[in-house]
């Protein structure tokens, strides 16, 4: 069974401390980067292959572990974070192709009190939002909105931020995109129900209603996703401990508690995962069905439930510790990615591991070809193609792919299939071969040849019509 790879070390308990803080790890122009604190300041390391790792270097000095959150725009880190209580501050991050990250200025977000556990997110729109805890003598969750863009290195307050999510004392806010340009935001506290309201671009806030079914186990088991207009909710219910998925719809209804594993720890911290192609999502948890094990579990379609996969064992190095493991909320270059924290003494290990989503086939289309299978491909990258290429969009998921002007175009297609893969080249005559489903694929693309195969009922032809 597998084991993660060894980032760095920390002399913290809580190197990492929770996922919806978004530590990583990110993909950024063909580099992995992971952000921990190593007990003195946050520092990051990065790496081209998810094995080796460069030195660490420091990002932000001084910086309490609970007390900052990152997020990736794809080619930037955004740092929020409080050096003491009294005051939040950003800081955005390039890398460069070196692996390197340069910073901007440091750019006081607000003064305030009792600052605690901030969280970052980007809107549609392209805007930061955070929130955080505070308050003279009880911590409040507050939303606030940056006005400028991420595009810019600078913080202006927007107008009627910030806002105060709530009269009553929480530990966690955490958010996910709304299409509009607004936020989602779930306020969270130990053995209490969590509540959900939407903040709108302008801060309005919406209605606060229930999220959970009773209370969490611990705050920290507490993790949200969005897939357009769907949320997907994990989280670890007091007293069974139950790790259970719960969907808010498109129209707004919440649906029931879905079971994903029964009677977890007290202090189990799940994570969310989406696959942006497929929209299928990962729920990543530790330490049960089995001690110091990482567990995976994949939804299809957002309704059907695959088996629990036994992804990880850690026995080896000292066990895990549940309330450090971390991902990204969305597939990094067609990975799983999840960082934890082993051994239960200093220097704990930061670790990282990777679950490869699809297999890269590069081809050249010469030929107009359809693909009409259902849950053949699984996600579409830029491709050579001198005709036409069309994909149905109930096999990809995503939009059809238009090449009406016929302009070159480089790169790869991942294709999957259930119990199958796809090898080889397409164009200039070179085979491609392999299973979709239990069916065989025969013949040439590029050549004249046809390819012929009817897997899952559907079919690859080559498409005789001429272009005009």
């Amino acid at each position: 069974m597998a084991t993660g790879t060894t980032v760095g070390t920390s002399t913290n308990t809580n190197p990492l401390y929770f996922t919806a803080q978004s530590r990583g790890p990110y993909h950024i122009n063909g580099r992995y980067y992971l952000i921990w604190f190593d007990g003195v300041n946050i520092v990051w390391s990065h790496s081209t292959d998810l094995v080796s790792w460069a030195e660490k270097q420091t990002a932000l000095p001084d910086t309490s572990s609970i007390r900052y959150a990152v997020v990736c725009d794809g080619g930037n880190l955004h740092f929020i974070y409080a050096p003491t209580t009294s005051a939040l501050y950003y800081k955005k991050g390039t890398p460069d192709a070196s692996g390197a990250i340069s910073f901007g200025a440091e750019r006081l977000v607000i003064a305030t009190t009792n600052i605690g556990t901030p969280v970052v997110n980007i809107s549609s729109d392209g805007h930061l939002f955070a929130t955080y805890m505070s308050g003279p003598s009880s911590t409040y969750p507050s939303i606030i909105k940056n006005a400028d863009t991420i595009a810019q290195d600078t913080w202006t307050t927007a107008a009627n931020f910030p806002a105060q999510l709530a009269s009553a004392s929480y530990n966690l806010a955490i958010l996910a995109p709304m299409a509009d340009g607004g936020m989602y935001v779930i306020s969270a506290s130990t053995s209490r129900t969590s509540k959900f309201r939407t903040c709108s671009s302008t801060g309005t806030l919406g209605t606060e209603v229930d999220a959970t079914i009773g209370n969490l186990s611990a705050y920290p088991s507490l993790m949200m996703i969005v897939d357009g207009s769907i949320l997907h909710l994990a989280y670890v219910k007091a007293t069974t401990f139950n790790l259970v998925i719960r969907d808010r719809a498109a129209d707004g209804t919440w649906g029931p508690e879905v079971v994903i594993q029964e009677t977890t720890t007290s202090n189990t911290v799940p994570t969310l995962i989406l696959d942006p192609v497929t929209h299928d999502y990962y729920v990543v948890w530790t330490n049960k069905p089995t001690d110091q094990h990482i567990f995976s579990r994949k939804c299809v379609g957002g309704t059907i439930w695959d088996d629990v996969v036994d992804w990880l064992d850690e026995s080896s190095d000292g066990g895990i510790t549940s309330t450090n493991i971390v991902s990204p909320p969305i597939a990094q270059n067609w990975n799983l990615l999840v960082a934890y924290k082993t051994r239960t003494s200093s220097p704990y290990n930061v670790k990282i591991a990777a679950l490869q989503l699809g297999r890269v086939v590069e081809f050249t289309v010469r030929d107009s070809v359809h693909i009409t299978d259902r849950a053949t491909v699984a996600a579409i990258r830029p491709f050579t193609v001198t005709d036409e290429l069309h994909v149905d969009d109930r096999v990809a998921r995503i939009r059809s792919i238009p090449m009406s002007k016929m302009r070159p175009v480089s790169g790869r297609i991942v294709a999957r299939a259930p119990g199958g893969r796809i090898t080889g080249r397409l164009g200039g005559g070179e085979p491609i071969r392999g299973k979709l489903g239990s069916k065989p694929i025969t013949g040439r693309l590029g050549g004249g040849d046809p390819i012929i195969a009817r897997p899952q009922g559907g079919k690859i032809t080559r498409d005789r019509r001429r272009r005009k």
